[in-house]
């Protein structure tokens, strides 16, 4: 935290699908106007080292910066001593595969990069990676059973099917890292959600067909958080499977991470198969997913008003929650619009939840009935907006409605309403 010149410690908890941070005590906090901490590391004694830029120019300014005031700091507690051997250049290889379940993880990370330059360089580690696959297979501890996947998969011992055989692993986390690297060389979405240009190998049909069966019964949220950021790496049409497995699961309905993971992998699906992403929409049990579903549908009424009509005809039957989301889908995807096209359902839709209670939803479907250019609708927004007996809410959003619309008395309905004190 270099504007408060202090190192915060974050306590990482379970929740759902990931982790949340939990403020702890600062480990320090610096006593000197000029310091700007930029980073933190450990060392072969597990000491902490703080790199400090030590300048007051904090935001990088051009001018007047001090190009020699850096300093590096080093936190110990106790007598720090070296743990590990001294050079880990001259170890053995079945010595570097037994400092995997050192107490220091910096000792273990040093190792495990020896391992892999020593692969690299064609060394042959023949007894190292045997004992590294009975490490991986027999330890208990999650920590060294990772380390010793991780080491399997950079000295290039754990290929494709050793990996998939993971994906029924007992451990949520190695489950996880299985998929991780059997997809971390898939290109990646950009950050605006579009596909790189580089060419990729084909993705295997079986494996995809492992992951939607896993995104259909695993335990772990966590598995389905990496099974959610795995559908960036895939083609548009290879998603809409996987999704759908994904968006199916009701327990992730309120997560604080999937329904939004999930929808990113979902957007360029709607440039490709608009209709495959409505029925997304149809088997969602998640809220958020749906709505941001139909605000993309909604946003493309024009071009492709058969997705959209799809979802509006289904939601008749479909609960007041489901119904909810489309209305406010709806009015997110058309804000800013004055006029749009009706979708062939709407006037079923609209009686098919007529009788509903719900304020906030009849005042939406006002609003969407003007857009759609329902001219009773129009009246109805009209004498909202005038009623002196009616909620000043509720009369606020029937002016904004009919400002949108800019209906031909507007002028003289805002200069009777200029005395009204909202």
């Amino acid at each position: 935290n270099f504007h408060g010149r202090r190192a915060n410690t974050e306590i990482l908890e379970r929740r759902g699908s990931g982790y949340v941070g939990r403020h702890g005590t600062d480990l320090f906090l610096s006593g000197d106007t000029w310091f700007r901490g930029i980073e933190l590391g450990s060392g072969p004694d597990g000491g902490v080292f703080v790199l400090d830029w030590s300048d007051m120019g904090e935001c990088h300014n051009a001018l007047g910066v001090s190009r020699t005031s850096g300093r590096i700091f080093k936190i110990t507690h106790g007598d720090a001593k070296r743990s590990g051997p001294e050079d880990l250049r001259q170890t053995g290889g079945r010595e570097l595969v037994a400092l995997q379940t050192h107490a220091n993880a910096w000792v273990a990370g040093q190792a495990r990069l020896q391992l892999a330059t020593r692969a690299a360089a064609g060394h042959k580690l023949t007894h190292g990676l045997e004992d590294l696959r009975t490490l991986f297979a027999q330890q208990a501890d999650p920590v060294i059973t990772l380390r010793a996947l991780w080491t399997l998969y950079i000295t290039g011992a754990a290929d494709a099917g050793f990996l998939r055989a993971q994906l029924r692993h007992e451990n949520e986390h190695v489950r996880t890292w299985a998929i991780r690297l059997l997809t971390d060389l898939w290109p990646l979405d950009t950050m605006m959600s579009r596909r790189p240009t580089r060419t990729a190998p084909p993705v295997d049909p079986a494996l995809l067909a492992e992951f939607v069966a896993l995104a259909k019964t695993e335990r772990s949220g966590l598995v389905r958080l990496v099974l959610a950021s795995t559908l960036q790496r895939l083609e548009p049409l290879q998603r809409v499977e996987l999704a759908t497995a994904l968006v199916g699961r009701r327990e992730d309905a309120n997560d604080h991470n999937l329904p939004l993971l999930i929808w990113y992998g979902l957007i360029p699906v709607a440039e490709v198969a608009p209709v495959a992403l409505a029925r997304i929409a149809l088997a969602s049990e998640l809220p958020d997913t749906r709505r941001l579903i139909v605000r993309r549908l909604a946003e493309a009424i024009e071009r492709t008003p058969d997705a959209l009509n799809t979802l509006i005809a289904a939601a008749a039957a479909k609960s007041a929650a489901w119904q909810g989301d489309l209305v406010a889908g709806l009015v997110e995807g058309l804000n800013g619009w004055r006029r749009a096209p009706k979708p062939a359902a709407w006037e079923t839709f609209v009686t098919a939840i007529a009788s509903s209670a719900d304020t906030a939803l009849a005042a939406r479907l006002r609003e969407l009935n003007v857009l759609f250019g329902d001219g009773r609708a129009l009246d109805d927004v009209k004498a909202i907006a005038m009623d002196g007996k009616a909620d000043l809410a509720v009369r606020m959003a029937a002016l904004r409605a009919l400002i949108e619309n800019r209906p031909p008395d507007l002028r003289k309905i805002c200069e009777q309403l200029l005395r009204v004190r909202f």
